[in-house]
C-alpha cells in the first residue's frame, strides 16, 4: 500500500530461565535497567543477550559491540531454547568491567558509591 519492500523478520528462540522454565519476572530482575541498577554494563548485556540463542562457530564469548555487528549471521541463531544463567551474565560483566580504561572504571566506580 505504501510501496515499501517488504520488511524480514527473524525471532530468537524462547529464553528458559536456569530451571529450564519459562523465563519470567519471578527469575530475577525483569528490564534492562534494572540490570544497569546492579552494575551490568550495556556492553556486557548486549554481548550477553546476544550469545542467547546464537554463536558465531567459535569458542568465543566476550565481543564489543562493533566485533558482534561484524559477526553476527542469521544463519548462525539456533532454534532450540536458550537458558539465562546469571553466572555466565555476571562473568562476562566481569570481563567487560576488566577491560575499561581506568578512567572510565574510575568513573562508573564513583557513580556506584553515590548511589550506595
Amino acid at each position: 500500500a505504501l510501496n515499501f519492500a517488504v520488511p524480514q523478520y527473524a525471532h530468537c528462540s524462547l529464553i528458559l530461565g536456569e530451571d529450564r522454565s519459562k523465563l519470567s519476572k519471578r527469575h530475577g530482575a525483569t528490564s534492562c535497567d534494572q540490570f544497569r541498577k546492579e552494575g551490568y554494563l550495556p556492553d556486557a548485556m548486549i554481548n550477553y543477550l546476544a550469545l542467547l540463542g546464537w554463536n558465531d562457530g567459535t569458542d568465543k564469548d566476550i565481543y564489543t559491540r562493533e566485533e558482534l555487528i561484524a559477526a553476527f549471521d542469521l544463519t548462525r541463531v539456533t532454534p532450540s531454547p536458550a537458558m539465562f544463567d546469571m553466572s555466565k551474565l555476571k562473568w562476562i560483566n566481569g570481563q567487560h568491567l576488566r577491560a575499561l580504561p581506568l578512567p572510565a572504571f574510575s568513573s562508573r566506580l564513583a557513580d556506584a558509591m553515590g548511589e550506595a
